[in-house]
């Protein structure tokens, strides 16, 4: 699997089995992209800046809203999903599930208010 490519995934930790590298064949928007290799059960935590995760507030915003998106390649569909969770310390704020029944690039935006799980 392939995620889009910023400086931030120096900081990104693999969990026990998987496997970050750069890959210039799947770039999207960039000269490479950052392919994660993992098992079911793998994890990779994308650490928050400092502060952690903090929850939307719905007023401050109005109509728009506060979303998270990603890009994924996937290289063959994989009957299961992702799950994306966002935590402050040890504690889940929100989560959602991304499918991975697909082939090629994918988009998503998820809305924190709209679209996850515990906001």
């Amino acid at each position: 699997m392939n995620l889009f490519l910023n400086d931030d995934y120096k900081h990104w930790i693999p969990g026990p089995g998987t496997i970050l590298s750069l890959d210039p064949e799947r770039a999207c928007f960039n000269r490479y992209s950052i392919r994660w290799e993992w098992q079911q059960g793998g994890e990779l935590q994308i650490p928050f800046a400092p502060g952690g995760f903090r929850r939307p507030e719905p007023k401050l915003f109005g109509k728009a809203h506060p979303t998270f998106s990603l890009w994924v390649y996937n290289f063959k569909p994989v009957a299961g999903k992702l799950l994306f969770e966002f935590c402050k310390g040890e504690k889940v704020c929100c989560s959602f599930e991304y499918k991975l029944e697909f082939t090629g690039w994918r988009t998503g935006w998820i809305s924190f208010l709209r679209d996850m799980v515990g906001t």
